[in-house]
Parts: structure tokens; sequence; C-alpha cells
């Protein structure tokens, strides 16, 4: 409790009981000169100086000039009859809030004013961490795009925050406070559960409420929300407002539905996979027994006209597991000589089907070869991604170009991009007459992530992928674009010279004797699989080979090491129970034992061809092989073996 200073009676009594109620103020009152005529208080009794020090002080003196001279107008003011009530910042921190009050005498005149300061300090302090607490949460709404809403439930109105109305699009003044506002924006499909649901709370509430439903954008699109909320119950437990947030969760669904379809693609390759080997042994027995029955020289024409239709109609099923198989991405990659004119032309034929036939395709391209040492599964991905770039930037139609051309780099000329090496390289242009790119963006345009398309066009990682094929196969891409007028992306790969193969020809009457022969060397067929086995017996016992067959790996490794059978080579599948084709040659090659080893296989799971060293295996057959490329395999291996080729050993094609 501050100390009074009291001149006289009168004021003792007309100013205690205020300053008694006043313990963390000062209570000066000021003559016309602003001289203190009274003082009082608990800070002035916390002060340096007793309260008797200020009587007949001018304010001047007792506070800093900065002070006075800042507040000085307003006392003067107060004299005038205004009351006045203002902050007052001390230089030490502190902060006072400050009263001033006329005190008039019977005859009405201002003779001196009332000055009350009270120090507000902590409230202040309190105040501003309040406001920055706000700010920050705020800022976290904002950055974190969580929208407040705040319904009441007596009135049926809610109030929307700004970044609610943000999620959707919207500026403040294109929102109502209606709940017709959140109803008509619900997708229709979800609207009548969302209702149901936060009835159902509001009626019986629950500890954590949170659904999720589509909300329309200003844009036209619909976005998922997660709307999650309390209620606020009165007294009698009835509910008087609810309020909560809404958080765009369309990223998070997008994510979730891409898992799904990459869950469900990985179920489709596997099952893929799964049959695949089954598939083919069944097309191994159709198309090895096709292909004999029509060389068999008493068929007549009309006959094996038909059986020969077995045959092409096997090979295509085959093709078509291929496909599946490539989609499923069970198929390995591997680079080999491939021709790009032939694949360019296979790939115009699906475009032509699946492009708008407002968009014309071409290809310009000599009559020659042009090979290059490639994946044919990532040159298809990359003509694809690159058609389907075009295809985006002609929306109105127009044409897509493809051209091949050999280019010749000197190594005294200027190479068309830095790095690129002197020698031949083969140039896939691919053009379109469409939007056309900025020169800002082209030279961002490979880069992952960025795309010129809408948001919800593309995901910026198909020319990406086309610079990572391209990269991988050690050539370079360019591009070169003029807004209106179409783009054009130049890919260069190493050319490289055509390789030497044997054409499988069509087996006809007496042409059986194409095939290579063998000299009654011994053969041991690993299959577990009895018609395919059978068949490939069939075979190689008509090419003058002596044929010995197991059911599955272990019984060959029974066969060959515990009866020490003489093999000159083993043809086996890779699937197979109680011991696969892969660990069959493991196991002959720790026991000591070189025979060479084909293997064949309807697919070939990721890394299973890199389990065996070079050179352990002879050859890999994809299921069903021809005979033509069984024979010449079988043949091969054979010669190996002696260290000669089938071209050195011409006996070697005879019977």
């Amino acid at each position: 409790m501050g100390t009074e200073v009291v001149p006289s009676t009168a004021l003792e009594l007309r100013y205690r009981k205020l300053v008694e109620t006043l313990p963390s103020s000062v209570v000066f009152v000021l003559d016309r000169n602003l001289v203190v005529t009274f003082a009082g208080g608990g800070l002035v009794a916390k002060s340096a100086f007793l309260p008797g020090a200020y009587l007949q002080r001018s304010l001047r003196d007792i506070v800093p000039p900065v002070i006075f001279a800042g507040v000085a107008s307003l006392l003067q003011s107060t004299f005038a009859g205004e009351e006045n009530c203002f902050e007052l910042p001390y230089p030490s921190g502190a902060v006072f809030q400050v009263c001033t009050t006329p005190l008039a005498e019977e005859s009405g005149s201002i003779a001196e004013i009332l000055v009350i300061v009270l120090e507000i300090t902590q409230r202040k302090r309190a105040e501003h961490a309040e406001q920055a607490a706000q700010q920050r949460l705020q800022l976290a709404i904002h950055a974190a795009n969580v929208g407040l809403w705040d319904w009441d439930l007596q009135t049926n109105r809610v109030h929307y925050s700004h970044e609610w109305k943000l999620q959707l699009g919207c500026t403040d003044d294109e929102v109502g406070d209606s709940l017709d506002e959140w109803e008509r924006r619900v997708h229709p499909d979800d609207l009548l559960r969302a209702r149901a649901t936060a009835m159902a709370y509001l009626a019986a509430p629950w500890p954590n409420f949170e659904q999720e439903f589509r909300m329309l954008h200003k844009d036209g699109t619909y976005r998922w929300i997660l709307a999650q909320g309390s209620v606020y119950l009165d007294t009698q437990g009835r509910p008087l407002h609810m309020l909560g947030s809404h958080i765009d969760i369309t990223e998070k669904k997008r994510s979730e539905e891409a898992l799904q379809r990459q869950e469900r693609l990985a179920a489709v390759g596997q099952l893929a996979a799964g049959i695949a080997h089954d598939f083919n042994n069944i097309m191994s027995v159709i198309s090895i027994y096709a292909e004999l029955t029509s060389a068999a020289p008493e068929l007549n024409p009309v006959a094996r006209a038909r059986m020969q239709t077995v045959v092409d109609q096997a090979q295509r099923a085959t093709r078509m597991i291929h496909q599946i198989l490539d989609f499923s991405r069970q198929s390995v990659y591997a680079r080999q000589a491939i021709d790009l004119l032939p694949l360019l032309k296979e790939e115009i034929k699906l475009l032509k089907q699946t492009l708008p036939e407002t968009i014309a395709v071409e290809l310009v391209a000599p009559r020659t070869e042009f090979f290059v040492h490639a994946d044919p599964t990532r040159m298809q991905q990359l003509v694809m991604n690159l058609a389907v770039n075009a295809r985006d930037a002609m929306p109105q139609g127009g044409t897509l170009k493809l051209e091949l051309a050999h280019v010749a780099l000197d190594p005294a000329g200027e190479p068309p991009l830095p790095e690129m090496a002197p020698g031949w390289w083969v140039c896939l242009k691919v053009g379109d007459t469409g939007c056309g790119i900025a020169d800002a963006d082209l030279a961002h345009i490979f880069e992952p992530f960025f795309t010129t398309k809408a948001r919800d066009k593309g995901a910026g990682l198909g020319l990406a992928q086309v610079h990572g094929i391209v990269a991988q196969h050690d050539g370079f891409a360019a591009v070169t674009s003029a807004v209106g007028a179409g783009t054009t992306f130049t890919i260069y790969l190493p050319a490289q010279a055509a390789p030497a193969v044997l054409t499988a020809p069509v087996l006809q009457v007496a042409q059986v004797a194409l095939l290579p022969h063998g000299h009654c060397e011994q053969i041991m067929v690993v299959e577990d699989d009895a018609g395919v086995r059978s068949s490939v017996v069939a075979l190689l016992e008509l090419l003058n080979y002596r044929v010995t067959a197991a059911p599955d790996g272990a019984a060959a490794l029974a066969e060959l090491l515990d009866r020490q059978l003489p093999i000159d080579l083993i043809v086996s599948d890779v699937i197979m129970p109680r011991l696969d084709g892969i660990n069959l040659v493991k196991a002959l090659r720790q026991a000591g034992r070189q025979t060479p080893v084909i293997l064949m296989t309807g697919y070939t799971a990721d890394g299973e061809r890199a389990v065996l060293q070079d050179g352990e295996v002879a050859a890999w057959l994809d299921k069903p092989p021809s005979s033509w490329v069984l024979a010449c395999a079988v043949a091969e291996a054979m010669a190996r073996g002696r260290s000669l080729t089938p071209y050195e050993k011409a006996g070697g094609y005879q019977e």
C-alpha cells in the first residue's frame, strides 16, 4: 500500500480511498504549473524517493525530459476540460498507462488535475507474447494450408477462415457465412455421407471427429479434403458450436492412388510372370511339333499351309506373352544390335492407332539399316514419350514427323553437341507442329519434374526419362523450338555395324536337312513339363543326337554325378521343382563338371542371368525356341566344346 502525502485534511479525505485501491500506481495532483500538490500510490512508496519528496516539485524535475516533452501538451489539455488516457513507454522498457482528469472547483474553474499512472509492463508483455503466438499460429496455418471453420449450431451460420476459402480458390468476398456454402461445394457422391457423419457426431460425439470428402475448387476441379472437428456443449449438454479444420489432402490421395496402381501393376506382373512359364511350355510343344509336322514330306500342300498357320499363331502368342512381361517389368533389359528403322515402323503403326486422328504421323528415312547397340524396350519407351509430348503440344492437331539419318563426324569438324566423339552416329529426329516451347523453358526441359503443362496434365518426368535413356545408351539429346512453330527433339546414338546373323528359313518339304545336325553326341534334356520334354527330345533325335531326359535338376544331377553319365551337352529349363536350372549349373561347376549347358526359360526375373558368370552357360533361349534356333544353339555349343564353330566344321550340318 502506498504512503500518502497529506497537505491538508480535505485532500486526505478526498484521495485516501482512491489511493488505497491503486497499489500498483502513482497518483499525482498537479496545479496549472504542473507542480505536484499531492502524491501517493504503491509505486511512489517503492521508489527511491520518499512521498514527501514529490510535493511542491515540478513534474519537469521528476520525470525524464523526453517523457515530459511527450506528456506536457496532454496534461495542459486536461486543464481545458479534456480527459486523456494514453500509454507511456519508459526508456528502461517499462510501460505505464496514464489517465488524466480535470478537478473542477465549485466555481467551475479548473485549478488542478488528477493524474493516475498504472504500470502495465507485464500486461503489455503478455499481450505482445499473445500477439506473437497468434502470428506464429497464423503463419503455421497458412504454411500448412489449414482452413478453419466455426459452425454456430444455434443460427446455422458458419465462419470460414481466409485459408479455408483459399483452399477452394476463392477470395473472402466470394464465400458467405451459411452452411450452404459448404454443402453446395461438396461432391454430390460424398454429400449425403459427409452430412450424415456430421449429424451422427453431433448426436453422440466421439473423441476424434474426422472424415474425407471432395470439394469443388473454383477452377472446376475437385480437391480431397480432410475435415476434423470438435463440438462445444452448453451446461445442459446441448451442442452450441462445432469448430474444426479443413486440410487439402489431394496430393496425398494422388500418391496413395499411384501407390495402389503400382501395387496392382506389380500384382499383374507377378501373375504374368507366374503364367509365363506354363504358357511358354505349352507354346514350346505346339511350335516344335508344328514345325516338324509341317516339314514332313508326306504332308500335302493344304495341310502344310494349315500347319504353317499354327506355327505363325504360336509365334504371335509368344510375342504377346513377351509384351505382357515387358509391361510387368519381368523382362530383362539387355542391349543388343537393333535396326531402328523396323522398330520405328512398328511404333508408327501403334501411334496411328492411339493418337488422335487430327495428328498425321510421318516417317522420313532412306532405305538402309540404322543399327545401334540398344535395349529395344527402352527405345520404344523413348519414342513413345516423345510422341506423347508432341501430342500434348498439338491439341488442335498437326503433324508428328520422325526422321532417321546417318551422321558422320569428322575429327577436324565441330560436332553438333559438345563431347560427341568423331565417327558414325544414328540421328533420330522427332518433330511436331505444335505450340512450341519458350526460350526460358528450353534450358530446363530435360530436368525432372519440370513441365510447361498444367499441374494435372503431367508430372514432368517423360522428357527426363528420355534424357536418361539416351545417356544410358551413350548418346546425346538436343531440342530446338519456336513458340507457335513447333518443337524438334534430336537424338544421337552411336552407330553399330549390322550383326552377322543366320536367318531362320521356313521349313518346307526336304528342308529339314538345312538344320545343323549332330554326330550322335549325347545330350541330356532337363525339363519338368512332360510335353516340352518329349518335343525337345523328338527334335534332337531327329537331328541325329542321342538323348536322355530328366524331369528336374535334382534328377539330372544324380544321373550326372552319381552314375558319372557321359554327357556332351545339357539343355535345361530354368524354373523347375526341387532344383532349378541355374542351381543345376552351379552344382555342376562346383563338382568340376564343365559340360556345356543351354538354358531355356519363359521369362527371366531381374538379375537372374547375372547370377551366373560369363561362360557358365553356352546360350539362353527364350521359350518357345523355334526348331532352327534350338538346332543352331545346340550345334554352336557342341562346336564350341570342340573349339570349332559350325562354319569350321561343315560336317556339323550333315546327317
